[in-house]
């Protein structure tokens, strides 16, 4: 065990006060080389870091400083790749803005300002060389945006958002109707206005002119790739008349929820998830209230994660904007879910509720929102419910599980279990909760005119097994 006087490695007397608010943090080392590590602390108002190598000189240990600068709150650090010397680290100067060291040079420093709220914070910053000889930084936020840094830039070489590399789930949301498509509905569902075929079959023509006189303003399309912005395209704000546009949001192991139009693939928005700093590590994700073409009230979707300390954290987001829809932040539950689901209900704003198994060894069911009027719409329309847990991918056993309430609380207990033939262990299971899925023709009419039902029991699921 050895120690060093502070006042050689900063070059000043600290304080204890001063001491009390520092904060290390240790720098990933080159493989094989020494060991780095970075001392944050703060003097006279201003908040300063210094990167502290450690260095054998014998059979004693000693330190030395790479590096001193302001800095803001964090500090990431990497190591060089082949042929660099040095390690790079990564200070927040103010907001969304990080400067990246290199080599322990003050002169070797970039800037990059991103969209923190969307793609998360520095997580790790390191140096490689190019074929020509040039020293670059490589920075990775913790939602998985990659960029290169030149030295002295304030602009990245490039960019790249490696988001959906760590995707998880997806969900598909069906946008609005077009606006035309949308009135035309109001008016013909109006007995004041419809009162005949006929009536109907002009509105039918107006909405269908409207549309014409559109697309003549816009050139009959043909002006459309000589726009600027012809060759980045841009989300729908609203669907096609046979359903085909929608959007499709994705969840991601590293906290961010994006979303993506299927007409081009462009993205609509993408918002990082984070509890304390950390990025919530997203399980599913649900719709829980679908576009309305005749409504305010935005659609919904909700992402269900696990935080750093493996606490449950539930997000409901607007899903045409990414916006959260509860101001309050993001707030850990006070339990780990083993499963998430869909339930059969909807509460009194029109949202589907959501079904959380909160304890393995003795299942219980919390509801979501974990409001008592959201019990009571559960209580009302679904229960008695069963669930299953056991069905992962090397399980012997598959147990279902009885829901009911009782005097307004909900118990669970065991309802049946079934136990994989001797030697055998399941290799993959398929259930279908989501009675909102979109489905096709529900028969099929045979040659003696009866009808072959193509959809089965929803409760029903599949099982695979291998020995």
């Amino acid at each position: 065990m050895w120690d060093m006087y502070h006042a050689k490695i900063v070059q000043q007397e600290l304080m204890p006060e001063d001491m009390l608010g520092s904060t290390l943090a240790e720098l990933e080392p080159i493989p094989g080389g020494r060991p780095r590590f970075t001392l944050t602390y703060l003097k006279d108002g201003v908040r300063k870091t210094v990167a502290i190598e450690i260095v054998a000189t014998g059979d004693q240990m000693d330190m030395r400083k790479l590096a001193a600068f302001r800095s803001g709150s964090a500090v990431v650090g990497g190591p060089a790749m082949a042929g660099v010397a040095g390690a790079a680290v990564a200070v927040r100067a103010a907001g969304g803005e990080w400067r990246v060291y290199g080599g322990g040079a003050r002169k070797a420093k970039s800037s990059f300002a991103y969209a923190e709220a969307t793609h998360g914070a520095v997580v790790w910053a390191g140096l490689y060389r190019t074929a020509a000889g040039a020293t670059r930084a490589l920075v990775r936020t913790s939602g998985g945006l990659l960029a290169a840094l030149d030295a002295d830039s304030g602009e990245p070489l490039w960019v790249r958002n490696e988001a959906l590399a760590y995707a998880s789930d997806m969900a598909f949301l069906d946008l609005p109707p077009p606006a035309s498509a949308a009135e035309h509905a109001a008016q013909a569902t109006d007995p004041a206005v419809v009162t005949s075929a006929a009536a109907r079959f002009v509105l039918r023509w107006v909405a269908t002119g409207r549309e014409l006189a559109a697309w003549a303003s816009s050139g009959f399309g043909l002006l459309a790739p000589l726009r600027a912005d012809a060759a980045r395209p841009t989300p729908a704000a609203s669907g096609d008349h046979f359903g085909f546009h929608k959007l499709a949001v994705f969840g991601t192991r590293t906290g961010v929820v994006t979303a993506l139009g299927t007409q081009g693939g462009a993205a609509a928005w993408a918002r990082h998830l984070a509890v304390d700093g950390a990025p919530v590590a997203v399980e599913r994700v649900f719709v829980v209230r679908r576009s309305q073409p005749l409504g305010d009230a935005p659609p919904v979707v909700v992402a269900v994660g696990r935080s750093a300390r493996n606490a449950t954290v539930v997000a409901a987001l607007d899903a045409l904007t990414g916006a959260p829809v509860a101001e309050d932040g993001l707030q850990p539950m006070p339990f780990s879910h083993v499963r998430a689901f869909a339930l059969p209900a909807v509460g009194a704003d029109g949202q589907q509720l959501l079904g959380l198994v909160t304890d393995d060894a003795r299942p219980t069911l919390a509801v979501w929102p974990a409001t008592a009027a959201a019990e009571q719409a559960f209580c009302a329309g679904a229960a008695p419910f069963f669930f299953e847990l056991g069905d992962a991918a090397g399980s012997t056993q598959i147990r279902g599980y009885r829901v009911a309430c009782d005097g307004g609380a909900l118990s669970t207990a065991l309802a049946w279990t079934l136990d994989v033939p001797g030697g055998e262990a399941l290799a993959a299971a398929a259930v279908r909760y989501d009675g909102a899925q979109s489905t096709a023709l529900l028969g099929r009419v045979l040659g003696d005119r009866s009808v072959r039902y193509k959809y089965i029991n929803p409760h029903v699921g599949t099982l695979a097994a291998q020995r």
